[in-house]
């Protein structure tokens, strides 16, 4: 089976439907600040916490991410950061990953 690269956000698109793909591209852009705010450790509790979703909104991000990422083996935002040679704030739409 051959892998090719597509931009993070055509394959939201593709796995997800636009509407649920703006949806994670808002949660991994606010897991990604947090980070860069705080470092490493971020999760969803915390961005609860910091008020940016409700605790049952959280928690459905991260299952529809780990749906939409699920070929890649991705748990977190984080874990698609370390793909990505740049988290600037077109990455999403420009950095290219390798889907199977």
């Amino acid at each position: 089976m051959s892998h090719k690269s597509e931009t993070v956000a055509r394959v939201l698109i593709r796995r997800v439907g636009v509407i649920k793909a703006s949806q994670l591209m808002t949660f991994i852009t606010l897991w990604w600040i947090e980070e860069e705010l705080v470092g490493e450790g971020v999760d969803v509790e915390h961005l609860v916490e910091e008020n940016y979703f409700s605790r049952p909104t959280a928690f459905r991000r991260q299952q529809l991410f780990r749906e939409a990422f699920e070929p890649e083996g991705l748990k977190t935002p984080h874990d698609l950061a370390l793909l990505l040679p740049d988290r600037t704030k077109s990455a999403l739409q420009s950095a290219r990953i390798v889907v199977a």
